[in-house]
């Protein structure tokens, strides 16, 4: 007997059944523990619990809200936007989708709910994707880090680094010339092209 393809699919597989591509979120969802106002009120020390638990693993984070049991159990996993814009490079699941398996970019499911208000967009998606400051960021431009909005980073001010790719919503993909692989987004984070 054929079975509901989103009540039998297991949790963690964020896989597009169709394109075989791994389902990401195009922006963050509106309680996303990347926010910086903390909407779930997790606090730090469980935030930090969380990322670390799935880099552990090597694991892709799924968003909360499409799980079985979140807001919108048919719309089926998908990869948190927040954990793919600063970790994909550090779990193997995530190289692993960006060099074979591809992705999908998938829109939240917020607001078609009477009482559930659309998250706002994230700042990233605001701006010009390849626009910062007015200049043009592009593949193998050298920049140097002023400030970042991720707390749970060791990358210090100062840092430098080359973009090695710029995504659909205008992450910097930077490999820092220390080794650190943290993405930066042009409106949350600060830093100057050389």
């Amino acid at each position: 007997m054929p079975t509901h393809p989103s009540r039998d699919r297991d949790p963690a597989d964020v896989l597009d059944h169709d394109t075989g591509k791994v389902r990401v979120l195009a922006r963050r969802c509106a309680t996303c523990i990347f926010r910086t106002e903390d909407p779930m009120h997790l606090g730090d020390d469980r935030t930090r619990q969380v990322i670390d638990d799935n880099l552990r693993a090597g694991a892709l984070l799924t968003c909360h809200a499409t799980l079985p049991y979140g807001d919108h159990p048919h719309f089926g996993p998908a990869v948190c936007a927040g954990f793919w814009t600063r970790h994909r490079n550090q779990v193997p699941a995530g190289r692993l989708a960006q060099l074979f398996l591809g992705i999908t970019r998938v829109q939240p499911q917020e607001g078609d709910d009477p009482g559930q208000p659309a998250a706002p967009a994230d700042q990233s998606e605001e701006q010009p994707r390849t626009q910062v400051a007015g200049c043009s960021a592009r593949r193998g431009s050298r920049i140097r880090l002023v400030a970042t909005s991720d707390p749970y980073t060791d990358l210090e001010p100062g840092a430098l680094g080359t973009v090695t790719r710029i995504d659909d919503l205008g992450t910097l993909t930077v490999r820092w010339d220390d080794g650190h692989t943290l993405g930066l987004i042009p409106g949350l984070d600060q830093f100057d092209l050389l």
